[in-house]
């Protein structure tokens, strides 16, 4: 079956070759940087990206089925795939298939599995290490920059629902500074319910979030005149049943205003009197006494909307940092 999708694959590329509105569509989605590319390199740079798989045939068909439905590059390919019918499996427009990622308004289905998260801990290794780098030293902000970012722009969606086109439902909500060592990140989450016997769909706003650029993230946090509680994180976690907070020695996770923001909601919300959160990670700053009120955002704006909702609540959030920073190894 493998070796029959990578050679779907090869015919539909073929075919996109040989389509010039195919290729000039699939041009303006690349990076600046590969614009410029002959049309083989183009789709070789297509081809070879860690997260375009022969599972991806049916974008390909896509192209053909916009630009050149009638065309013998698309004959090519429905002969290929057995028939219109076989061709339209391949679209997605059967077998259950979507034949595009539509966003989903329900941001407690914005989740990714388990083995979603390991296969991106491989995916950024891989690729450090042909940019002849240590992967130890990426952080979540590197591994967003390095492969979310460039599949947003691409698809034009999050990662979670490029992965999960009709969504799925999240059950665990995690909180993390993205100023970790990604690899030790994952390993934490791994730890945590590599074994248990169903794994939990993990909500994590690196890949619950259309990373495609500032505005867009923006747009989906929601403006300042609007509640937080109407954030996507927000009901991300309102829908959860549990939480996770991952430490890590290299950045206080309480030093970042959107985590201290979803720790006050989770307490709101009695997730830290039910036994719904569990803390993993080095308590390397258990002797922080930094304030939630000092906490800082990438963002200004962000950080003065979390301010305001938090601050009459300050010292009962800075007691539960308190005991989180200092529980466990």
């Amino acid at each position: 079956m493998a070796s029959r999708k990578r050679g779907q694959l090869s015919v539909v590329m073929h075919a996109v070759a040989d389509c010039p509105p195919a290729v000039a569509a699939l041009r303006q989605q690349a990076p600046a940087s590969m614009k410029e590319l002959s049309e083989y390199d183009l789709l070789e740079y297509f081809r070879t990206q860690s997260y375009f798989t022969e599972d991806d045939v049916k974008f390909l068909v896509d192209l053909l089925d916009q630009y050149a439905p009638d065309s013998a590059a698309m004959k090519a390919v429905q002969k290929y795939a057995g028939g219109a019918s076989a061709a339209k499996r391949a679209n997605g427009t059967e077998a259950g298939i979507a034949t595009g990622v539509a966003p989903a308004d329900d941001p407690t289905m914005w989740g990714i599995t388990l083995a979603d998260l390991l296969d991106v801990r491989e995916k950024a290794h891989q690729k450090a290490r042909q940019l002849g780098e240590n992967f130890a030293d990426w952080t979540t902000t590197r591994v967003n920059t390095e492969i979310v970012v460039p599949l947003s722009q691409l698809r034009k969606t999050s990662y979670a629902l490029y992965r999960s086109p009709k969504g799925l439902k999240a059950s665990v909500f995690v909180t993390h500074a993205w100023g970790e060592p990604f690899g030790e990140f994952v390993t934490c989450i791994d730890e945590a319910f590599r074994d248990r016997p169903d794994p939990p769909v993990l909500w994590i706003c690196t890949f619950a979030l259309n990373q495609s650029d500032a505005a867009t993230v923006s747009n989906q946090i929601g403006s300042s005149d609007e509640s937080l509680a109407e954030s996507p994180f927000a009901r991300a976690l309102k829908g959860a049943s549990e939480m996770v907070v991952v430490r890590s020695a290299s950045v206080d996770v309480y030093s970042r205003a959107w985590c201290v923001c979803e720790l006050y909601f989770a307490h709101k919300w009695k997730f830290d009197t039910s036994g719904q959160i569990h803390v993993k990670g080095p308590n390397s700053h258990a002797l922080e006494t930094t304030s939630c009120l000092d906490a800082q955002c990438r963002e200004k704006a962000d950080r003065m909307r979390i301010l305001h909702e938090i601050a009459s609540h300050a010292s009962n959030i800075d007691a539960i940092i308190t005991r989180y920073r200092g529980f466990g190894p």
